[in-house]
């Protein structure tokens, strides 16, 4: 009689069926987890698109007026600086057109292109020349004048700029 009570499957069928409700409820749960975190992202996604969107006017606003007091300016160090600044705005409109594409789920392609290497590091060291002159910093530029490269300029651009940002704020 002992025995019969220890292997008794009715308690068993009980079992299995209070562990199949409980594995029911923890899938329904993690569904509507992931129902919610495919909700935030949507909504992250509308945002980053209009704040994107939103950036579009006052990037081009500065960009008209650098190129407005590049032409009324006669002092070529003024022309280098708005250039500079034209260059910069217009890596940051490629990024947000980037940003965009990335939240409709559409490929970024590469862009490259063959240019000076000489020519594109003294265009970053210039632009970043303000910020560690502000900090004490010289940089020396030592690169061969003939020497080109096939790459996407934009990335290789944050590439070098975050590289020398680190090292500036590192020293």
């Amino acid at each position: 009689e002992t025995r019969s009570r220890l292997f008794n499957p009715v308690p068993l069928d009980h079992v299995r069926v209070i562990a199949e409700q409980a594995v029911s409820l923890l899938d329904k749960q993690e569904s509507i987890e992931e129902h919610r975190r495919s909700e935030k992202q949507a909504l992250l996604g509308t945002m980053l698109s209009m704040i994107v969107h939103d950036m579009k006017n006052p990037l081009s606003g500065i960009t008209g007026f650098a190129q407005l007091i590049k032409r009324k300016a006669a002092e070529p160090k003024v022309h280098e600086y708005c250039d500079i600044i034209v260059d910069a705005l217009t890596r940051v409109e490629r990024m947000n057109s980037e940003l965009l594409l990335f939240v409709k789920g559409e490929s970024i392609e590469l862009e490259r292109a063959t240019f000076s290497l000489s020519e594109f590091m003294k265009s970053i060291v210039n632009m970043m020349s303000v910020a560690c002159q502000r900090d004490g910093i010289s940089v020396h530029l030592t690169c061969p004048a003939d020497l080109q490269v096939f790459a996407d300029k934009d990335r290789l651009a944050r590439v070098v700029t975050n590289i020398l940002s680190n090292a500036r704020e590192a020293i």
